[in-house]
């Protein structure tokens, strides 16, 4: 019980003086956290029905290529 007791104190003594000392996040940490929101994102998507998707999507592509009107289709025929 003694070393557990020891162990905390060097933890709580140390652990201002280390967190002083950092200047801040470096490009590998934000390196791998960008890596971790990637695969979130791609684990979500491959959850998510594809006819979903093409539901989420829809109004913008049909925006883009003006469904529903005369839009100038740039077959140029």
């Amino acid at each position: 019980m003694d070393m557990l007791r020891t162990l905390f104190v060097r933890l709580f003594t140390q652990l201002p003086g280390r967190a002083r000392n950092q200047r801040g996040a470096s490009a590998l940490e934000y390196i791998v956290l960008v890596a971790l929101i990637v695969v979130i994102v791609v684990a979500g998507i491959s959850f998510v029905d594809q006819g979903t998707i093409d539901a989420i999507f829809q109004p913008i592509e049909d925006a883009f290529t003006g469904a529903g009107g005369g839009g100038s289709g740039g077959s140029g025929t």
